[in-house]
């Protein structure tokens, strides 16, 4: 009983939440939607709508509309994903299949969550479990993110990734088929490097040959889609390196200090001479420091780190490469942070068997990532106690103070990470080399005792 629960435990969990959160919706709307503005922050949400959007621009593309600029179809909307996503108005899909497929992902979501490497304690369980019904999740689920389906495959692929040689191209075939759909799971392919050298180099060759195929068949639709990726103000939902540079930029040089500036107060900030060179420079800046700190971390985490089994450095590696490939690439919406759940198991028993420095890092590290995963709720009850408590001159300060350490704290997370993957390319760099110098002595010798080669 005590395995399944620490093996299921954390989707029963969330499949209760989710299914009460679906009763509410159903039964008090009003209530379901006061509960999601005050802590998913998602205001006048449209059940499964990123699905539906979708599938919508599929259709429209299909009839021959040009869904990356605002259209009439689209409801003056724009697409900005991957164009492969919109050859599934080939399929028999329409609107009418918005609510099936959707809760094919979310159910999928949630159960693939039991796929995670086995909890080794209920505080494990537990810390899952908040991570699991965090805000990011909901918001994921509520909308059936494209998301929410690129996680669940993701799992699939790392599970196949323990498997064998078979087992294990299908699983980078997964990959494939996901950066296809949304470009940021190309990162994944990293995991490559787990491989002997000569499936590391068949790997490298079809991905190649992959890439190019893509880009032969999607280029211009690719880099529009690219140019029209979305952003916004950083001091809400969306996390990435640029926003704290971004953010420091405009509280100096917008005229009236606000977190939700007008668009005189924007123009004036964006258009100072210093404003791009502050961006720039801060995202070289914070991200220069970031892998200092990483390659300080490398030492005080490398045993913990190598007596991990190869499930929990898999989850990790493949968690942690997907959220720092997105954070550098974009801005994003808070629903991406769910792929930090999948760093949870192995720091969680790093945390278990190590002591001093590094023990108090990784658990730091853990409360970090339940504070980020859910955000939005303590973002929005400082906003609502600050506006209650202060005059609305002052208000504004306390809501700076927490954007401030949130986004150190993205930065603090992305630190550790970069140091997870560190030690995952120095340890199968070291193996590649000693493998590819085993291959070249062997052959040389090969040549020299040769019989019909003439050596001696």
């Amino acid at each position: 009983m005590r395995r399944l629960s620490l093996r299921f435990g954390v989707s029963v969990v969330t499949l209760v939440v989710f299914s009460l959160l679906v009763v509410l919706m159903i039964a008090d709307n009003r209530l379901y939607l006061t509960i999601l503005n005050n802590t998913v922050a998602i205001t006048d949400p449209v059940p499964l709508g990123d699905l539906g959007d979708t599938i919508l621009a599929a259709t429209c593309w299909h009839a021959g509309v040009d869904v990356y600029a605002p259209n009439g179809c689209m409801g003056g909307g724009v697409y900005n994903y991957s164009p492969f996503m919109l050859r599934m108005a080939y399929l028999p899909i329409g609107q009418a299949d918005v609510l099936p497929i959707g809760l094919v992902i979310d159910i999928g979501y949630i159960s693939a969550l039991s796929l995670l490497p086995l909890a080794r304690s209920w505080s494990d369980l537990a810390c899952r479990c908040l991570a699991a019904i965090s805000t990011s999740t909901a918001f994921a689920l509520e909308s059936a993110n494209i998301d929410a389906g690129i996680f669940l495959l993701t799992i699939l692929g790392f599970v196949l990734c323990l498997r064998g040689s078979l087992s294990r191209s299908a699983a980078f075939l997964i990959f494939a088929l996901l950066a296809a759909i949304k470009f940021y799971p190309a990162v994944l392919f990293t995991l490559a490097l787990r491989e002997r050298l000569r499936v590391l180099l068949a790997f490298g060759i079809v991905a190649i040959l992959l890439i190019g195929l893509f880009l032969f068949a999607y280029a211009d639709d690719t880099r529009t889609a690219y140019d029209i990726l979305p952003s916004g103000l950083p001091f809400d939902w969306l996390f990435g390196a640029i926003n704290l540079p971004f953010g420091i930029m405009l509280l100096a040089y917008m005229p009236h200090v606000s977190l939700t500036p007008t668009l005189a107060d924007y123009q004036a900030a964006i258009t100072h001479p210093y404003a791009s060179l502050i961006v720039s420079g801060g995202i070289k800046l914070f991200g220069i420091v970031a892998f200092v700190v990483a390659l300080a971390l490398r030492r005080p985490y490398r045993a913990v780190y190598l007596a991990l089994t190869d499930a929990e450095t898999v989850f990790l590696v493949g968690g942690a490469i997907t959220f720092v490939g997105c954070f550098f690439i974009a801005q994003n919406l808070d629903h991406r942070a769910i792929f930090l759940i999948l760093t949870l198991p192995a720091i969680a028993t790093m945390s278990a068997t190590t002591q001093g420095r590094s023990k108090i890092l990784l658990q730091c590290l853990i409360g970090a990532l339940l504070f980020l995963l859910s955000e939005s709720v303590f973002r929005l009850a400082i906003g609502h106690l600050a506006d209650w408590l202060l005059p609305q001159t002052l208000a504004v300060y306390p809501k700076i103070m927490f954007f401030l350490v949130r986004e150190l704290l993205w930065w603090g997370v992305t630190s550790q990470m970069l140091a997870f993957l560190l030690l995952f390319i120095e340890q199968n760099s070291a193996r590649l080399v000693k493998e590819g110098s085993a291959f070249f002595v062997n052959k040389r010798r090969k040549k020299l005792y040769d019989p019909g080669s003439g050596a001696r």
